[in-house]
């Protein structure tokens, strides 16, 4: 009994995909720096934000997270996805259910407690603000119902809708949870926020849409219809390459219409490894998952982009 206990934990536990939740962690740091730096630099808002709650918004944004990995694990093991995949560190998903199927649900029942903590995370959040402001946080209570929303639906109906799969993640992490942020810290929702919305929210994307491209054909074969199947992979490919020249575009933006220091060009550093990623999908198509160098480069991207900036906007 205790061993099909112990085995139940590990099988959540690696289901969880514990070090993809370093994106929610850096989403969340970098709404932060962009909000302290409209403070202090541009005294944006009437009130100073409260940055005792940041530690309710980084454990909402990893209750969120573990939800949506535990979801997705859960649903392709019934699927049949699980048995298809050719799995890398970045892509296939963890391979726990398949290894034991006797925890599978245990696993959906994990998924559910971390969704009501989610929930019961957003309701506190909403009456601390609602205690500061006087007022309810409409924009907040908006928020944390698509979020909730897209927690639930992003492995199943998303997964058939080509575009709307492509910009989940980046809504979920760019979106949501900058505005998120912003609209806790602060009470407002500022359009100085959106070079920085806009940022995640492409490296966010493209960090899915490339690590589906191993997987396209097991894929196709359980119904799903993201861009690879649907447009073919010049069409994703293409994609790809336009939303992160948008970037740099989304820096200079900052720099010039937020004063962003101009040091945040150091981002464009790990940046450049998205063109390095891309390059090597062009190259390999579908043998990427031989070559899973180049989807390292994409999550390191994905990482240190707004890390970077989130250094850069706090000193």
């Amino acid at each position: 009994m205790k061993g099909r206990m112990k085995g139940r934990i590990q099988v959540i536990l690696k289901s969880s995909r514990l070090p993809f939740l370093a994106l929610s962690l850096v989403s969340i740091a970098f709404a932060a720096s962009s909000v302290a730096f409209l403070a202090d630099a541009r005294g944006l808002y009437q009130m100073a934000p409260d940055f005792s709650l940041l530690p309710w918004l980084f454990a909402g944004a990893l209750s969120a997270h573990l939800s949506v990995n535990l979801f997705n694990e859960y649903w392709d093991f019934k699927s049949g996805l699980d048995f298809n995949t050719q799995r890398t560190p970045f892509s296939g998903g963890s391979g726990a259910l398949p290894e034991q199927p006797f925890a599978l649900h245990s696993v959906l029942w994990a998924a559910i407690v971390c969704l009501l903590l989610t929930a019961f995370i957003g309701i506190w959040l909403l009456s601390l603000t609602y205690q500061r402001f006087g007022v309810l946080n409409i924009e907040l209570l908006l928020i944390g119902c698509l979020g909730l929303a897209l927690v639930v639906i992003y492995t199943g109906p998303l997964n058939r809708q080509p575009l709307l799969c492509w910009a989940a993640p980046g809504l979920g992490f760019g979106g949501l949870m900058l505005y998120g942020t912003e609209s806790v810290l602060t009470g407002n929702l500022s359009l100085a926020m959106l070079p920085s919305a806009l940022i995640v929210f492409v490296l966010s994307s493209n960090l899915l849409l490339l690590n589906q491209l191993p997987d396209i054909d097991a894929d196709q074969a359980v119904g799903r219809r993201h861009l690879w199947i649907v447009k073919g992979e010049a069409y994703a490919l293409n994609l790809y390459l336009i939303a992160t020249c948008l970037i740099p575009l989304m820096i200079f933006i900052g720099i010039a219409y937020t004063q962003w220091p101009l040091l945040s060009l150091i981002a464009l550093l790990p940046w450049s490894l998205t063109l390095f990623a891309w390059r090597g999908a062009r190259r390999h198509r579908k043998k990427i998952v031989q070559h899973p160098a180049y989807l390292a480069m994409n999550v390191i991207a994905c990482l240190l982009v707004p890390l970077c900036l989130s250094v850069v906007l706090i000193v």
